[in-house]
């Protein structure tokens, strides 16, 4: 199993009774992330996309795309999240690729922990959060692109091209799946 280097280990501050206190997350909880990571991605189809939009749109639809939503979102986040593990130790120090690194994570993070959803007085909490983390991730190819340009010395161009296309790809599937749940829900 790789281990994440500490440039990338969150330290968080909070106060108690006046007095400053260091809480550090060890790096997250990896066995988490790999264990979803280490999952089969469900490929969408348009056909499944379609399925959830029949009219009359039912309770039956929202909760099966919920259910959908929630075992396969945290899994395509999970892998990403491991693909900047991947990444040289200096090219993920950068501040632009350590960002976006966070910002998947967190998705992920917040994603994983919703319980099942079986109710629709439940699923709207779900579809909040989810519209949330989409418009969080919105400006991650353009800070991964500079964190690249920045780092170009340290990473062949083939790994970089590679990573960013693959991170393309991943985010198309995440907001296409994420996208479609929200659209439902409203």
């Amino acid at each position: 199993m790789l281990k994440l280097a500490s440039a990338f280990r969150p330290t968080h501050s909070a106060w108690n009774n006046g007095n400053r206190r260091h809480i550090s997350k060890s790096h997250y909880d990896e066995t988490v992330v790999y264990k979803y990571a280490s999952q089969k991605i469900r490929p969408v189809s348009l056909g499944q996309l379609l399925k959830y939009r029949r009219l009359p749109l039912s309770a039956e639809n929202i909760l099966d795309s919920v259910s959908y939503s929630q075992a396969e979102l945290p899994v395509r986040l999970a892998k990403r999240v491991i693909s900047f593990h991947r990444l040289p130790f200096i090219v993920g120090t950068n501040p632009h690729i350590a960002r976006v690194y966070s910002q998947y994570y967190e998705a992920f993070d917040r994603l994983h922990a919703f319980p099942s959803i079986t109710e629709l007085d439940a699923e709207w909490g779900f579809t909040r959060a989810l519209e949330r983390q989409t418009q969080l991730l919105v400006d991650v190819i353009p800070a991964i692109s500079q964190g690249f340009l920045e780092c170009k010395q340290y990473m062949p161009s083939e790994e970089r091209t590679s990573f960013i296309n693959e991170l393309i790809r991943s985010r198309i599937g995440l907001r296409v799946i994420g996208e479609q749940h929200v659209a439902l829900s409203y």
